[in-house]
C-alpha cells in the first residue's frame, strides 16, 4: 500500500524551502504550496497508510471544521469563510480540483488553510500550522489538544504524541504530521473519494 506520509515526509517536503525560496508569482507561491498537485499525490491521500499514529477514537463527534460539511460547495465555502487569499484552478492537473486557500493568524499561530474541492464539493482540508519562530513540541502539543477536546471532548492522554488518527461515524477522519510545521488534515468520509 501506497505510504502518505513520504508525500509529506522532511526530506521531501517542498514546504520547508518557503524561507529561503523566492517566487516569482502569486500563482507560483499557491502553486507551490498545494499538497495535491499531482494525481499520484490524490491517489495516496485518498486512500491513506497511516498506521505510525496513534488511534484516538473511532467514534468523535462530527468532523466539520470551520463549522463546514464535507460536500459543501466553493460558494457555500466562500459565504462561511469570506473572500480567500487565493483561488487556485487546478483542473490542467486534476480535472475538476479547485483549491481555496486561506491566511490567518491565531495569536502567534500562522495558519495556511487549503479547503479542496473536486467536482464543487470540499472532500479535504489541509491546515499548515507554522510561527515566525520555530514552531515548539509544546506548541504541536497544544494544539493536538485543542483539537482532540473539540472532537473527543477530552485531552490526549498519551503526552508524548501529537501523530493522532480521530475518526467520526461517517467516517471522516482527521490526522495530522509534524515537520518544521504541523499539519493537520481533514479528509471526507464519502466512498466516492476513497
Amino acid at each position: 500500500m501506497k505510504r502518505l506520509f513520504p508525500l509529506f515526509s522532511h526530506k521531501n517536503n517542498y514546504y520547508n524551502y518557503d524561507r529561503q525560496k523566492k517566487f516569482s508569482s502569486r500563482v507560483e507561491y499557491y502553486e507551490n504550496k498545494n499538497c495535491i498537485n499531482s494525481l499520484d499525490k490524490l491517489d495516496r491521500l485518498v486512500n491513506p497508510d497511516i498506521s505510525p499514529h496513534t488511534e484516538i477514537e473511532s467514534n468523535a463527534n462530527e468532523i466539520k471544521p470551520y463549522n463546514i460539511s464535507f460536500g459543501s460547495s466553493i460558494k457555500k465555502t466562500k459565504k462561511r469563510l469570506g473572500k480567500p487569499s487565493f483561488t487556485l484552478n487546478n483542473s490542467e492537473i486534476i480535472p475538476k480540483h479547485y483549491v481555496l486557500f486561506y491566511k490567518t493568524t491565531i495569536n502567534k499561530y500562522k495558519l495556511l488553510i487549503q479547503i479542496h474541492f473536486f467536482d464543487n464539493k470540499s472532500f479535504f482540508i489541509c491546515n499548515q500550522i507554522y510561527s515566525s519562530d520555530e514552531l515548539l513540541i509544546q506548541d504541536k502539543k497544544k494544539i493536538v489538544n485543542l483539537i482532540m477536546e473539540k472532537y473527543c471532548d477530552h485531552p490526549l492522554d498519551n503526552d508524548d504524541t501529537i501523530l493522532i488518527k480521530l475518526l467520526d461515524n461517517t467516517g471522516n477522519l482527521i490526522f495530522t504530521n509534524d515537520d518544521i510545521s504541523l499539519y493537520i488534515f481533514y479528509l471526507t468520509g464519502n466512498k466516492k473519494f476513497n
